[in-house]
């Protein structure tokens, strides 16, 4: 019913929703633990999705599939309950086969996670700061998925540094402010003297 609704209200009304139940998600857990509350956001980001993503598109803040939803969703597939994880994945599938314009006129890469990289890493940071223990592990997990993908690495290099074309130059730079951002804030989370369940989850995706 959401998505059929969503179909033919205001874009901008659309947006709003999406990113209260992207917000409202965050907050249902830890101290404010709230399966119900997390998983009727996701249904929500779900039904949009599939019925009405063109409204993600436009607006003061861009096209936020890409900048808000997806790294929501990437975060969002760690999810302790698997059938709230299962509703994420569907929503990042969906990713896959849609045209992503973040707004900065390019994007690097051939997959979805390269794309986006940037917000997926500032989504997994926001996690890593979260006062909840449970939002900590699903950063670091995929945090530890984007090490695995090998799009925190620097890019392969087969030429003189002065071959190398602007466009790589450019994507090198991405991974690189990427990967520093990421280690910076897990290497921050593991040197509070504090035992937390989940701290060595942290610990894996650091190294």
């Amino acid at each position: 019913a959401v998505g059929v609704l969503a179909a033919v209200c205001p874009a901008s009304s659309v947006r709003s929703l999406a990113l209260r139940a992207c917000d409202r998600y965050a907050r249902s857990t830890g101290n404010n633990e709230d399966p119900t509350s997390r998983k009727s956001s996701a249904a929500t980001i779900r039904a949009i999705t599939l019925r009405a993503s063109q409204h993600f598109s436009g607006g003061k803040r861009g096209d936020i599939f890409g900048t808000r939803i997806l790294p929501v969703a990437y975060i969002g597939r760690k999810d302790a309950d698997k059938k709230i994880a299962s509703i994420w994945e569907e929503v990042w599938e969906e990713g896959k086969g849609s045209a992503i314009d973040v707004g900065e006129g390019e994007n690097f890469g051939s997959r979805l996670e390269e794309m986006i990289l940037p917000y997926l890493v500032t989504e997994c940071i926001g996690a890593l700061r979260d006062v909840s223990w449970a939002r900590r592990v699903s950063g670091a997990n995929a945090l530890q998925d984007l090490s695995d993908l090998n799009v925190l690495a620097p890019i392969p290099r087969s030429t003189a540094m002065s071959q190398i074309s602007t466009l790589e130059k450019k994507r090198a730079q991405s991974r690189a402010k990427a990967s520093s951002s990421a280690l910076y804030q897990c290497l921050e989370v593991l040197t509070k003297p504090r035992i937390w369940t989940g701290k060595a989850d942290v610990m894996e995706a650091a190294t």
